[in-house]
C-alpha cells in the first residue's frame, strides 16, 4: 500500500508540474518577421488583382471594421467588401509596420499604409491609412489577420 500511495503522489506531483510549465514565449522579432512577410503577400494580391490571394491572409472568421461602414464579420463578408475595392479601382497598398507586441497565439500591429486608387477613366487617387490589426497564429504556425480596422486620412467624399 505505501507504493502504491508513493506512486500516485509522483504521478499526481509530475501531472502538476506539467500543467504548469511555462507557455511557449513571444517573440516579437519572429512575430513582426511573419507579419511583415504576410502584408507583402497581400500587398502584391493588391497589385495583381488576386482577391484569393487577398483573402488568403484571413481566418475564415475574421472581423473587418471599415471607415464610415458596418462591421463585417466572416471570409465570404470581407471577400464582398474586397470585391468592392477592387471594382473602385485599388491598385495598389504599401505598408509600414510601427508597432508588434502580443502574446502567445496573438498579436497586435499598428502600422500606417500609402494607397493607391485608379478608378477607370479618372486620374489616380493617393490615400494614406491608419489601422490596427489583430493577428491569430495558425497551426501552421503563419499569422493571419483576425480583426482588421482602419481610417483613411483623406476626408471621405460628400461629408
Amino acid at each position: 500500500m505505501k507504493h502504491f500511495i508513493a506512486a500516485m503522489f509522483v504521478m499526481g506531483f509530475s501531472l502538476a508540474q506539467f500543467s504548469c510549465s511555462k507557455p511557449e514565449t513571444f517573440n516579437e522579432a519572429e512575430v513582426r518577421k511573419s507579419i511583415e512577410e504576410a502584408c507583402a503577400k497581400y500587398s502584391k494580391a493588391i497589385q495583381e488583382g488576386n482577391l484569393a490571394g487577398v483573402l488568403a491572409e484571413y481566418t475564415d472568421d475574421a472581423t473587418a471594421i471599415p471607415p464610415d461602414g458596418e462591421i463585417i464579420k466572416g471570409k465570404q463578408a470581407i471577400e464582398e467588401l474586397y470585391k468592392k475595392f477592387f471594382q473602385i479601382g485599388m491598385k495598389e497598398i504599401v505598408f509600414t509596420t510601427i508597432e508588434v507586441g502580443g502574446s502567445g497565439d496573438t498579436a497586435y500591429e499598428i502600422g500606417k499604409t500609402k494607397v493607391r486608387i485608379q478608378p477607370v477613366g479618372q486620374a489616380a487617387i493617393q490615400d494614406s491609412t491608419k489601422y490596427l490589426v489583430i493577428w491569430k497564429r495558425q497551426p501552421d504556425d503563419t499569422w493571419k489577420v483576425h480583426v482588421d480596422i482602419w481610417n483613411f486620412s483623406l476626408p471621405m467624399a460628400g461629408k
